[in-house]
């Protein structure tokens, strides 16, 4: 199997390609049903809310939208380390050995 950057490999674009249409309510209908909605949410899959048929809103599990906030944290901390990786020189890193050394020394 392939890996591509991300951790994603080709089966997962292969998923992400044939996604099913996400579960659409008007804004009604949450108005009107919204405990009913909020119970039948999908554990995996967005609801989107729509107004005269455009997206004014999507509702998700609390679960899944923190997943979702801890993968962007992710993404933003790697990219953060991998500019201040390139931004840096040889001689502000030190070898794991010296590290380890320092950090052991009392045991």
């Amino acid at each position: 199997m392939q890996i591509l950057g991300r951790g994603l490999c080709i089966a997962d674009l292969y998923n992400m390609s044939i996604r099913t249409i996400p579960r659409m309510v008007s804004i009604s209908d949450l108005q009107r049903k919204a405990r009913q909605i909020f119970e039948e949410l999908d554990d995996a899959e967005p609801t989107l809310v729509l107004s005269r048929n455009r997206t004014v809103g999507v509702v998700l599990k609390p679960n899944i939208y923190e997943e979702l906030m801890d993968e962007l944290e992710d993404i933003y901390i790697g990219e953060r380390l991998e500019k201040l990786v390139q931004e840096s020189s040889e001689s502000d890193f030190e070898d794991w050995d010296s590290v380890k050394q320092e950090l052991f020394k009392d045991e």
